[in-house]
Formats: C-alpha cells, sequence, structure tokens
C-alpha cells in the first residue's frame, strides 16, 4: 500500500494546491454545463511492471524437518506498449469542481520473457508471463483550472489477465516442474487497486485529449504449489506467490459534446521565460540481462525495480509565432527507485541470510522540448536528450561458514531519454506540469564477456515551476 501512497503523491501532489485560490475559480469562469454529460475515447500508451516473488520451501522426514529456506526477489519486470477504450459520464459544480466514473478495457503487452539456449539440439529453454489485458472501474475527481483544462485525481479497482507459456522445462527433470508448469501455463487473473490522475484539455470543439498516469497494486496471487512426496520417506512442500504491480502512462482521445475550444487572446507571450520547478514522481526500470558461457546462452526481462522520486530543475522557454514554444532545461533527480531480493534458510541448510538491494539513486538531465499551445495557458509538448544515473548495489551474506560478507559497488550509465507531457499556467508566474520520460541505457557488462545489464527507465513526475 505504500507505493499507492506514493503514486498519489507523485501524480497530482498538486491538485489541491490548485483549487485553494477563490481567485482562481472566479478567474476560471466555467462554463460548468460543457462538462457535464457522457464521453467515449480511445487511446495508446506505454507501461512497466514489476512482480514481488516469494517462494517457500518445506522439507519433512528423513530429508529435513519443516521450514528449510524462504525467498524473495522484487522483482521480475517487464514492458510493453498498450491500446485502450473508454467511457464515462462527468457531472461539474457551480465552483469548478467535476466528479465523474468510467470504464475501460485496456489490451497490454508488457511482458516479462526467459530465453535459454544449450548447445545441443533441443537444449532451449523459454517463457513468457504477459499482462494480456485490464478491465478498470474508476471513480475521478478534479477542478477546472480554466475553460477548457481540467486537472483531476482518479481511483478504482481493475482486474488484469496475466498469460504464460513456457516450453523445454521438461529438460531440467525436476519433479517440480513436471507438477507445476502445467497449472502456470494456463495463467492468472489478478486483481488490484488502481490509483492516478492526468490532465485533460479541450483541443477542440466537442474534443478533448487527456495525458494520465496510473499505478495498479496487486494482491498476493499463488503461481505455483508443490506437495507430495519425492521418495518413500521425504516430503516436500513448496508454493510460489506473486504481487504485481504496473504503471503505465496513456494518452487518450475522448468525444465530449458541448466542450469548446480555447481561443488565443495574445496572453500567450508570457511563455518567454526562465523556470524553476520542483516536482515529486514515481518510476520503475527494468534489467535486460544477456548471459553467454562457452555453449550456453540466456537472455531475460527482466529484474524489475520501483520507487518514488523528487527532482528540481531550471529551464528556459521561447514562443515562436503563436503556438509553438522550445525549450530547454536541466534536471537533477534524487530517486528510491530499486530492486530488492533475499534468501534465509535454516541452520541445517547452512543458516544462510542474503540480501541484496540494487538502487537507481540519482540522475542528471539535459533536455530540449517542443509543444504546441491548445491554448493561452496549455502547453502539449514532447522532449528528448541525454540522462546520466548513478546504480548501487548492495549485497550482505550471512552464513554459518561467513558471518558477515558481501559487497558494495557504484556504477554510472548514461542513455537516450525521451518523453512529453502537458504544462498549464496556472497564473502569469506559475505553471504545474505532469511529464513522462523514459531512457534507454547503455548496455553495461557486469562480467567482461560473460554478463551484460542493459536498463530500461520510465517516470511519471509532477513539477510546479516558477517562471521569471
Amino acid at each position: 500500500m505504500n507505493r499507492i501512497v506514493q503514486s498519489t503523491m507523485a501524480t497530482m501532489a498538486l491538485l489541491a494546491f490548485a483549487g485553494v485560490s477563490d481567485g482562481w475559480a472566479a478567474d476560471a469562469n466555467v462554463p460548468v454545463s460543457d462538462w457535464t454529460g457522457w464521453h467515449i475515447g480511445a487511446g495508446a500508451g506505454y507501461g512497466l511492471l514489476n512482480h514481488k516473488l516469494d517462494l517457500d520451501v518445506a522439507v519433512d522426514g528423513s530429508g529435513g524437518d519443516g521450514f528449510l529456506a524462504d525467498a524473495t526477489a522484487r522483482g521480475l519486470g517487464g514492458q510493453g506498449g498498450l491500446v485502450t477504450l473508454e467511457a464515462g459520464y462527468d457531472f461539474a459544480t457551480e465552483g469548478g469542481w467535476l466528479f465523474g466514473i468510467q470504464a475501460d478495457f485496456t489490451l497490454s503487452g508488457m511482458e516479462t520473457n526467459v530465453d535459454v539456449r544449450g548447445s545441443g539440439p533441443g537444449e532451449h529453454i523459454n517463457g513468457y508471463l504477459r499482462n494480456a489485458h485490464s478491465f478498470s472501474v474508476l471513480g475521478r475527481a478534479g477542478y477546472l483550472v480554466n475553460d477548457a483544462t481540467l486537472l483531476y485525481l482518479t481511483a478504482g479497482l481493475t482486474r488484469s489477465r496475466f498469460d504464460a507459456d513456457t516450453d523445454g522445462l521438461e529438460l531440467l527433470d525436476l519433479p517440480l516442474i513436471d507438477d507445476t508448469v502445467a497449472g502456470f501455463e494456463d495463467g492468472f487473473s489478478a486483481y488490484g487497486v488502481t490509483i492516478g490522475g492526468g490532465v485533460e484539455n479541450v483541443i477542440a470543439d466537442n474534443v478533448t485529449l487527456k495525458f494520465e498516469h496510473r499505478m495498479t497494486l496487486g494482491r498476493d496471487e499463488n503461481l505455483a504449489v508443490f506437495d507430495q512426496d519425492v521418495d518413500g520417506d521425504t516430503h516436500v512442500n513448496a508454493t510460489l506467490d506473486a504481487m504485481s504491480a504496473t504503471q503505465t502512462i496513456r494518452a487518450v482521445i475522448s468525444y465530449r459534446p458541448g466542450v469548446k475550444a480555447a481561443v488565443l487572446d495574445g496572453s500567450q507571450d508570457k511563455w518567454n521565460s526562465v523556470n524553476a520547478g520542483v516536482g515529486l514522481g514515481y518510476g520503475m526500470l527494468n534489467h535486460e540481462l544477456d548471459l553467454g558461457i562457452d555453449d550456453l546462452s540466456a537472455q531475460g526481462s527482466g529484474i524489475g525495480a520501483d520507487g518514488a522520486l523528487a527532482s528540481f530543475e531550471v529551464g528556459l522557454d521561447h514562443l515562436i509565432g503563436d503556438r509553438i514554444v522550445v525549450g530547454a532545461l536541466a534536471s537533477f533527480t534524487y530517486s528510491g527507485v530499486k530492486s530488492e531480493g533475499g534468501l534465509e534458510t535454516t541452520e541445517d541448510a547452512g543458516g544462510l541470510d542474503v540480501d541484496a538491494t540494487l538502487k537507481a539513486s540519482r540522475s542528471f538531465d539535459a533536455l530540449a522540448r517542443l509543444g504546441l499551445l491548445t491554448g493561452p495557458d496549455v502547453l502539449w509538448y514532447g522532449l528528448a536528450g541525454y540522462t546520466q544515473t548513478r546504480f548501487d548495489l548492495d549485497v550482505s551474506v550471512n552464513s554459518n561458514d561467513s558471518p558477515q560478507d558481501g559487497l558494495s559497488e557504484t556504477r554510472s550509465v548514461g542513455g537516450l531519454t525521451f518523453g512529453g507531457g502537458v504544462e498549464v499556467m496556472l497564473r502569469d508566474n506559475l505553471s504545474w506540469k505532469t511529464e513522462y520520460r523514459y531512457t534507454n541505457y547503455d548496455a553495461e557488462d557486469i562480467i567482461d564477456g560473460i554478463l551484460e545489464d542493459s536498463v530500461n527507465a520510465q517516470s511519471i513526475r509532477s513539477v510546479i515551476s516558477w517562471r521569471f
């Protein structure tokens, strides 16, 4: 639930701030009847997912006595695109507040996959776990900061379908595989709580465009159970559980009868300015590993991570003509995005206690952006540039043979960043934006010539900026 709280802060921490002033509500002069009614829309987006896995193993009989080991991994990552259809109804009040409900269906390509190949014929093991589709019912509450722009929060329930498939696991010749893989390949459905927020803006009469971030945190789901005798005297019980977190960003075009697009009135000159901003956000990343040892190769996507972040930025914008804005910005981000894993065994099994953390601790970005004004106060933009990120790896090992051991390592990795967002002028010298960034980092050798790591990261952030 902590991730849900962090995501709420990240997506719309400033929504209440936008509506606290009675003066702003009066300035908005909102035609409330235009936003009351039904709407339908279609959109596309991108997402990352992260599975937190928990494996418990117990052995009874001559081979052991009760609990043997507990292993956790946070997480197992994946990524992919999505398309969505939605419909809903909203009611706007005279004070500029809006309340609504919607339902949507999303097809997704977010996938985790593993591929292992040996040198011999038929020595090939592969599998995937895919977030195939989902259905959500959501409520939302928002505030109309001007005639054509809504800032909102959304929350509700999501049912997701995960498809799974494996091939070649019989090569391992393990009883556990024979008894669990058939059920795993059937896939499973998971229910979760969804929370997020975004900006919806009228881009033409009766047409809106919205930019929305969502975080869905599912409940624990059992993926596999092994409970039987493996020989005459030994009984093994093993369970594998997973809890899935999904972060998506989506742009949706909707038909909404009655709304009117904003008209340029010459006040857009305020976009010519230097700006400084602070923001909160949430990020996920995915490590894609490539292993090559003699006659064995393996690829996996991947090791997932997630966490909150805070950012600071400075920038410069320039208006070209009536609608085009070009700009540049530099930002520093402090991040809690991390992946964690652990292993604990009994004294009879070595008394092993291992904890590992891989964290993307801080980043520096140099970015350019290009945007289009849909009104004097709203800018839709794309961005591109370069990001340098520091990754910290910490591993601690305690066992009967080695009470205190482990390693600590830091490396910096750079990569190209692109994304986009929408920025809204709240006053002539104050703006708020919600922004998505995706970074494809350069591949790095973790073990020279043997293990390579390619990292992909995405983040969503809400930033309030002062303009000078």
